[in-house]
């Protein structure tokens, strides 16, 4: 399979000398969570939306803003013991590339992408062709979900989310009631929403 096949054309670049807000727009506006800097026909970098938030963290800092003023109810979820292929399919429906997994609301972790893409591989490494869809229909969620995931109640700040966001890998925060129930989710879209809204940049 080559990579023409599946690559995004045309490719969206911004220059040098693009504004902040400008960037943060097509972020917000077109899905994306890089955009390479082209300068003179040359790739000179790349930005993302990690970046951006490491680079206002100090301005978040100084909000003391809660989380429950700025979370959304969780869209994309799935149920633990649904199959990977369900997840697999939500995920291509809905335009997630994470789920939450829930046992009746109450958090378990979540599934990504990457993480169905390593399983499928590892299917079709080891089982001949003809065996993959069996064995592919067989897994379940609970099989592939990330439970070491870090977690923030509504009443813990926004800045306590920018820093997880910075310094891991995770993209989304799942937000936990006290009794483990799902309250809602934050991403790096809402934090970058934030600095457009409150005018931090």
């Amino acid at each position: 399979l080559p990579l023409s096949s599946i690559a995004t054309y045309p490719v969206d670049t911004i220059n040098v000398d693009t504004d902040v807000k400008a960037v943060i727009n097509i972020f917000l506006t077109r899905g994306y969570s890089s955009l390479p800097i082209v300068e003179n026909d040359k790739i000179r970098g790349i930005v993302t939306k990690k970046e951006i938030i490491k680079y206002y963290l100090p301005r978040i800092k100084d909000r003391n803003t809660y989380i429950e003023n700025i979370m959304d109810d969780v869209k994309g979820k799935i149920e633990l013991f649904h199959s990977l292929r369900q997840a697999e399919n939500k995920m291509r429906n809905s335009g997630y590339n994470s789920l939450i997994v829930h046992d009746r609301n109450r958090f378990i972790g979540i599934i990504t992408a990457l993480n169905i893409a390593k399983i499928i591989f590892t299917v079709k490494k080891i089982y001949p062709t003809i065996h993959w869809e069996h064995h592919l229909g067989k897994i379940l969620v609970a099989e592939a979900t990330i439970r070491n995931v870090n977690t923030l109640t509504p009443r813990d700040t926004l800045y306590d989310a920018a820093k997880i966001i910075t310094y891991t890998g995770q993209k989304i925060i799942p937000i936990l009631s006290e009794d483990n129930m799902i309250a809602g989710i934050i991403t790096r879209r809402h934090i970058l929403r934030y600095l457009l809204e409150n005018r931090l940049i």
